[in-house]
């Protein structure tokens, strides 16, 4: 009671510090108490651990602790034949993917070098249609046209007309067909103008090959090597064609040797006739290498001379005149090459053109020789 009338007579503060005092020497009480505890504990401890263990208990400590060896080493052989048998099911699982992988890529590909066969298969029967029909005429007239030079847009045009006329074709089908048409085209020339001859040996049809066709024309080289198989001669390697290209070359340099060492110029030129100056031409032709063939004085619809070489084949129209030459000498040579079956035309003269026929000339591919450009030429082969 005479502390509960001390503390009331005490302010609010100093009650407060008196309790924190109390506290905390509780606390310390505790732990005191505590340490004590775990003091006793410890020294009984160690003078359990100084007391010798027995026989038993030592034989006892090492069976657990061999059994705790045993354990590890099982649960260790254990752990290995887990990851081995995990090893092996991966390796499996990658055999039996790849197998599965292999099996589905040869699959692959059998369907698709079916579906190829059947596409091939459909297209033969398709061509061999197309081929007998009378559209056929179109892809004549395109390779006739474009001779291989046209153009992805030119075969879009074709791929459209044939199309609209019920004939359906890839880009690439449409490609094949223009190429074995030109190839065969190319074989059909090739046929007519070096075996047409029947060449005895391989020699005869290298050389006949050669005096008409360049040597670095790939396309008629690899035609002319499909006839020579054809015709039962073995094939040939570049050092026979340059070989036979060099004796061609001796040969036509030792002609051009033996013929007439007479000097031509201008002034000559310009006292000949008509027929003469075709003359001199077909000689400073044939002295440039070319093949040439004269046609007749009279009626030669616009052409004095066919030239060939490297199997092209041009018109030349020769004009001896005093005046320029017009556009009726150019229309004239046009309608020549139609009418002769070349490739190009050429007009020749001892004196220039007009302005309208060099204009008109060019417009139709026609090549011109002026008088300065034919004094080039005698210059550099008569």
């Amino acid at each position: 009671m005479s502390i509960y009338l001390y503390a009331l007579d005490l302010g609010f503060s100093e009650c407060f510090l008196a309790l924190v005092f109390i506290a905390i020497f509780l606390f310390i009480i505790v732990q005191v108490s505590n340490l004590i505890k775990e003091f006793r504990e410890n020294k009984k401890r160690k003078v359990v651990a100084r007391e010798p263990l027995s026989n038993e208990k030592l034989a006892e400590l090492r069976e657990h602790r061999i059994q705790r060896e045993n354990l590890r080493v099982e649960r260790r052989a254990i752990e290995v034949k887990e990851a081995r048998e995990k090893e092996e099911e991966l390796a499996r699982q990658r055999v039996f993917l790849k197998e599965e992988q292999t099996r589905k890529e040869i699959e692959r590909k059998q369907e698709e070098e079916r579906k190829e066969a059947e596409r091939h298969s459909y297209f033969a029967q398709l061509k061999s249609q197309f081929v007998e029909s009378q559209d056929y005429k179109l892809v004549r007239s395109f390779v006739k046209k474009y001779d291989n030079n046209e153009t992805d847009d030119d075969l879009f045009s074709l791929q459209l007309l044939l199309d609209r006329r019920g004939w359906v074709f890839s880009f690439d089908e449409l490609k094949d067909l223009i190429y074995g048409e030109y190839w065969r085209k190319l074989c059909d020339l090739l046929l007519k103008r070096v075996f047409a001859k029947s060449p005895a040996t391989r020699e005869e049809a290298i050389r006949g090959f050669l005096e008409q066709f360049r040597s670095d024309d790939r396309e008629k080289i690899n035609c002319f090597t499909y006839l020579l198989k054809e015709h039962g001669f073995s094939e040939f390697n570049a050092g026979e064609i340059k070989k036979v290209e060099q004796e061609i070359e001796l040969e036509k340099f030792e002609k051009r040797l033996s013929e007439s060492d007479e000097r031509v110029n201008l002034h000559t030129i310009d006292q000949l006739t008509g027929y003469e100056f075709e003359g001199l031409l077909k000689k400073l032709f044939s002295k440039m290498g070319y093949d040439v063939e004269q046609t007749r004085l009279s009626g030669d619809q616009g052409a004095d001379l066919i030239i060939v070489k490297f199997g092209e084949r041009k018109v030349v129209q020769a004009k001896r005149a005093i005046g320029k030459v017009g556009n009726k000498a150019v229309q004239e040579i046009v309608a020549a090459i139609s009418m002769y079956r070349s490739h190009r035309g050429m007009i020749v003269t001892n004196n220039y053109f007009t302005a309208a026929a060099v204009e008109l000339a060019n417009a139709n591919g026609i090549e011109l020789i002026d008088r300065d450009g034919l004094e080039e030429l005698i210059d550099q082969y008569w």
